[in-house]
């Protein structure tokens, strides 16, 4: 004989809440995983960071390219939360969260350690700049040499709305030096970037341009220089030395009788 089904049993399962419903369903962001940097003996024992796996209401994002290079403290990271369409932050938020209305972060801060390896600072190279230049009458182009990238810096020319600049911006577990020693001609601007502005020359071929004007030109130079009064008295004097000169011959010839 079969068994009947009691009430429980024939009772509809309560459904799950889902996104589609008015209500708006609560979630709470998870801690992400975290191994801290440490040293066994002498050894360091580098830290580790993962996000947590995104889920129904909310996705995760962690700027993972930092383990290719998972050696440097101390270091400041992010890990970045994102609510979902239909979901709201519930009132169980984990300690580390810092929550807005559609969003979170949680501030990782890796401390250093004795057994820790260390890079030395970078000082930036100067790039090399040749002005422009008059060659035979032509305007040579100005050029910018950037220096040769380093495993721990690598540079970039770029032309933007700010004009023409050399970008300096080192890897992974390098930094720069400070503002304070930084060579002339750049800009800290954080201890991975620094900016190179370049300045070209006005530079003209046109005499009285700011270069000298080209072989053969120097007469009008010095008629410009004595300028046209001077030239006039220059010819007056002249004149009347050979005038003195023909007075002179006619007096000789009569005190002679020639």
């Amino acid at each position: 004989m079969a068994r009947k089904a009691t009430s429980e049993e024939t009772q509809e399962a309560t459904p799950e809440p889902s996104a589609e419903d008015d209500a708006l369903i609560e979630v709470v962001p998870e801690i992400p995983a975290i191994t801290w940097p440490m040293c066994e003996g002498d050894e360091y024992v580098p830290p580790t960071l993962r996000a947590p796996r995104d889920t129904a209401g909310i996705d995760y994002e962690f700027e993972d390219y930092w383990y290719t290079h998972p050696y440097l403290v101390p270091i400041d990271l992010e890990v970045y939360a994102t609510l979902k369409e239909g979901y709201t932050w519930g009132s169980d938020v984990p300690e580390g969260w810092r929550l807005s209305q559609t969003g979170g972060v949680f501030d990782v801060r890796f401390e250093d350690v004795p057994c820790a390896p260390h890079n030395d600072p970078i000082v930036p190279e100067l790039p090399v700049v040749t002005q422009a230049e008059c060659v035979d009458g032509e305007l040579t182009e100005p050029t910018v040499t950037v220096p040769e990238n380093t495993e721990g810096i690598t540079y970039e020319l770029r032309e933007d709305d700010a004009g023409t600049r050399v970008l300096a911006k080192t890897s992974w577990s390098y930094f720069l030096v400070g503002p304070e020693e930084m060579p002339e001609g750049w800009t800290w601007s954080d201890p991975d970037v620094a900016w190179y502005d370049v300045t070209f020359d006005d530079v003209s071929c046109e005499p009285g341009a700011g270069q000298p004007a080209q072989p053969g030109a120097e007469e009008p130079e010095m008629l410009a220089a004595t300028g046209p009064g001077d030239a006039a008295v220059l010819g007056g004097a002249a004149l009347l030395a050979v005038a003195a000169g023909v007075a002179l011959i006619m007096v000789r010839r009569r005190v002679t009788g020639r």
